[in-house]
């Protein structure tokens, strides 16, 4: 792996060139508004479907600026333009890019917040922009509020008084001339300038409001620019505010379609204050067609089906949110900066923790929404103007780790449709949701997608220790075992060993045994072993276990060849094809089946084990040649560079960048016509291969990987809160979260109530955050010579402790506190401690030395 990487920090700094960068404000299902670098709002997704490149006629923040004595300036806060500056009319008029700005921007960023310094030497005042939603792991109710926070500080670089105004303007989407769709609404806490938007143009009847508000000094609001001088209202307001500092009158019979809100204030010498705006939006129909939802053209793509955005029905419109948002935020932005310090302040590598960070933006997009009636649905990614791939697709969201790790209540929502809605009473689990649920089911099985849902049963059963979860879909489970074993499906002759027709995550039809159905089969089987143990069903729990054993013996010895574990081709004759295993990649002359591995390295040939370790279910397949298979799709499936690499797919890597290309054909025998993606190089697949080798104890190499990705998002050349697949914000690419438990060593099980700890990098000096289902917090650990320290902090939430393992097998420890107190009854054991139920709440800490 030889490669030339850019040193890493986190958080990365960026100035106003880096143009791809599109930051996104917003809360689970509510959609998104993103922050350029330049300090300007772009990419308006808050329609129910994605929007790329959306944005109003006008939408700003400009400052007033008088120094007591001296001449008033104003400016747009905003980096300058950067190029291309090449269009049919120059750049235009809208937003205005022929006003002065200022001449850098310095963009940081630690999800959810954002922050921007705005670099101009001969102004009065510095000023920095920090925005934000609330986000606060576990709290899914307070991480999905429909608003955008602003908040400008500026700061008096002089020693005498300035006279400060900022106004932030917006334009009505509908851009109606003149406008009276848009209401001011002025009270003692805040000034606000409601827009009401109608589209019935499309024949979704689309509507809602959005709200631009400010509860700084002084604030007042303009519900709509003069449009008195023909076509140039936006002279007219900037005339009037950068001569006297405030908003212009309103005209009673000339409206423009823009409104403004403002604050005025007074800076002191060398004082600083924070101004802030809000932006909140109602919107409360989603239908299937303007979201794209298409339900695989069983229905047209023009479906008015309403199936609701959640986040509407606890709000009248969008003045009705800001006032009941904006008295909250401060409480919420306290509890997500203390997500964002935990995070910050981790030794982990620095692009560890920009992968894993980044990515839990994709929860906010419109890639995942939440119907009016609770349910969360999700698309595998966005296109620009629709979702891409509808259904929450089980052979994508079972890479994922962000959801069960932060938001389990997402994760339980998608594994209930996948059990109650998706799956029949033969055991049929559809891959693919159709909505609403009324509708009939889509009868097509992906073997990965339903072998990885089982194995994400067990996973939410494990950490939640909620027995009724999984005595609810146990029958359910039991069901898709037998459809698997019945006759001509996918183990029909039940030998543990996964054959027949195969759909999969590369879209086609794998034909007879391969690694990657293969051994998500057997992370299934060994997870109903153990769920089958705890529901006394000894005699599945027998079957299981022994389909396991024989099945890995086999997988050892037929498919891995010595380097890595290839596929056995086996065609069918017609008469043996259901047309449920069959999707639209299916091969043409099932005798002769093209689009098949055969002798190809693939990339996540082991992803099953990669979800496995993540469920502390330990090895499938002999250790030893997990490893090496590992070590060897690295030396034949990473690319240095891409400068001669040939490619006629879809491209998401060049040039000077590196990458793991999905398979790779080292012993030759390409197939001549391949299965698809086999040179692509896509984040998902990559994040899974490197944290499976950080599992393995391959450190480095798994680091290597994730550099080697997110220098490829480096906000210039794409979008550093956006890895594309099939679609932007693609929900693969959350495997990143892995990344953070992978290195610390750390697991929870919520059926023991015991937490393990084992980091696996800086151990003398090793801090972390760390997330379940009930609690979250930081843990810290320094270990030398003569020094053992271990301290576990709650942050957030409580829990009941049984069992503590760290590393400290072998060291003298001579106290173990809660806060100042010892904790007694403590049992030490081989690999830890034993507590009679602890109960740990926020604030709480455990010091161990």
């Amino acid at each position: 792996m030889r490669q030339t990487l850019k040193k890493f920090v986190f958080p990365r700094l960026m100035d106003n060139n880096a143009s791809a960068l599109a930051f996104p404000i917003g809360g689970i299902g509510t959609g998104t508004i993103s922050l350029g670098s330049r300090g300007q709002l772009r990419d308006w997704e808050i329609f129910s479907r994605p929007s790329k490149g959306l944005s109003p006629k006008h939408c700003f923040a400009a400052i007033w600026v008088k120094p007591q004595n001296k001449n008033p300036q104003a400016r747009i806060i905003e980096g300058c333009m950067v190029p291309p500056f090449e269009k049919a009319r120059g750049l235009g008029r809208d937003n205005l890019p022929g006003l002065p700005r200022f001449r850098k921007t310095i963009f940081s960023s630690v999800y959810p917040f954002a922050n921007i310094k705005f670099i101009q030497p001969d102004f009065p005042v510095d000023i920095e922009l920090e925005t934000f939603n609330p986000l606060i792991p576990l709290d899914t109710e307070n991480s999905s509020l429909p608003v955008a926070v602003l908040k400008y500080k500026v700061i008096n670089k002089h020693k005498i008084p300035v006279d400060c105004t900022i106004a932030y303007s917006l334009t009505n989407f509908l851009n109606q001339v003149p406008c009276t769709a848009n209401k001011s609404h002025n009270n003692k806490s805040f000034s606000a300038v409601q827009l009401i938007y109608k589209d019935k143009t499309t024949g979704h009847n689309i509507d809602g409001t959005i709200c631009l508000s400010t509860n700084g000094h002084k604030h007042n609001s303009l519900p709509n620019w003069d449009n008195s001088c023909d076509r140039d209202e936006a002279m007219a307001f900037w005339n009037y505010f950068s001569k006297c500092g405030t908003l212009p009158p309103a005209h009673e019979k000339f409206t423009a379609p823009t409104a403004s809100v403002s604050s005025s204030f007074r800076l002191a010498a060398s004082e600083t204050k924070t101004i802030s705006f809000y932006i909140t939006w109602h919107f409360s129909r989603r239908t299937l067609g303007i979201c794209g939802w298409n339900n695989w053209l069983s229905q047209p793509t023009d479906d008015k089906t309403n199936i609701g955005n959640f986040y509407a029905g606890k709000y009248k419109d969008a003045y009705d949110a800001a006032c009941k948002i904006i008295p909250r935020i401060g409480k919420l932005e306290k509890l997500s900066r203390t997500f964002v310090d935990a995070l910050r302040n981790s030794t982990l590598p620095p692009a560890v923790l920009d992968a894993a960070n980044a990515n839990i933006s994709t929860i906010r997009t419109q890639t995942i929404f939440q119907t009016k009636d609770g349910k969360f649905h999700g698309f595998e990614g966005c296109n620009d103007d629709c979702g891409s791939c509808f259904g929450d697709c089980n052979h994508v969201y079972n890479y994922e780790q962000a959801s069960s790790s932060l938001f389990p209540a997402i994760f339980k929502s998608f594994l209930e449709t996948a059990f109650i809605q998706n799956t029949d009473k033969n055991g049929v689990n559809s891959f693919r949701t159709t909505l609403p649920s009324s509708k009939p089911r889509i009868s097509k099985v992906a073997a990965d997608g339903t072998m990885g849902t089982i194995m994400r049963l067990y996973h939410l059963w494990q950490i939640t220790g909620e027995s009724k979860i999984l005595k609810r879909y146990w029958p359910v489970v039991k069901s898709i075992l037998n459809f698997t074993w019945k006759q001509h499906s996918w183990d029909g002759n039940q030998d543990g060993v996964m054959e027949g027709i195969q759909h999969n995550t590369y879209d086609v039809e794998f034909y007879g045994p391969n690694p990657l159905c293969q051994v998500w089969y057997l992370g299934a089987l060994k997870a109903t072993t153990e769920m089958a143990k705890a529901m006394d069903d000894k005699h599945l729990m027998k079957k299981c276990s022994e389909l396991f054993i024989k099945g890995s013996e086999w997988t050892d010895s037929k498919l891995f060849n010595g380097d890595y574990y290839r596929q056995i081709v086996q065609p069918l004759a017609p008469e043996f094809v259901d047309p449920i295993f069959e999707s639209r990649g299916g091969a043409r002359n099932r005798k002769q089946p093209f689009h098949q591995i055969e002798n190809g390295c693939l990339i996540d040939q082991l992803v099953g084990q990669f979800y496995a370790h993540i469920c502390r279910l330990g090895h499938l397949l002999k250790p030893i040649n997990i490893k090496k298979t590992l070590k060897y799709i690295l030396h034949n499936n990473f690319q240095n560079n891409l400068y001669d690499f040939e490619s006629t797919q879809r491209i998401y890597a060049l040039n000077d960048e590196s990458g793991v290309v999905i398979c790779s054909y080292p012993k030759g025998n390409c197939p001549e016509i391949p299965m698809p993606y086999i040179n692509e190089i896509m984040t998902g697949f990559e994040y899974q291969l490197a944290i499976h080798l950080i599992f393995e104890g391959c450190i480095k190499q798994g680091i290597k990987i994730v550099e080697s990705i997110r220098n490829r998002y480096d906000g210039i050349r794409r979008n550093q809160y956006n890895e594309a697949e099939c679609g932007h914000h693609y929900v693969r690419a959350m495997a990143s979260w892995a990344l953070l438990p992978a290195l610390a060593g750390f697991h929870w099980s919520g059926t023991k109530k015991s937490l393990v700890f084992n980091p696996k990098i800086n151990q003398q000096n090793f801090n972390t955050f760390f997330v379940t289902p009930t609690f979250w917090g930081i843990y810290s650990q320094i270990t030398s010579t003569n020094k053992y320290e271990f301290k576990i902090k709650v942050l957030y939430g409580k829990t009941t402790l049984n069992q503590l393992c760290l590393p400290s097998k072998g060291k003298a420890i001579k106290n173990i506190m809660l806060n100042d107190k010892v904790i007694k009854n403590v049992i030490r054991t081989e690999t830890g401690f034993e507590f009679r139920k602890l109960q740990l709440k926020v604030n709480d800490v455990i010091y161990i030395r």
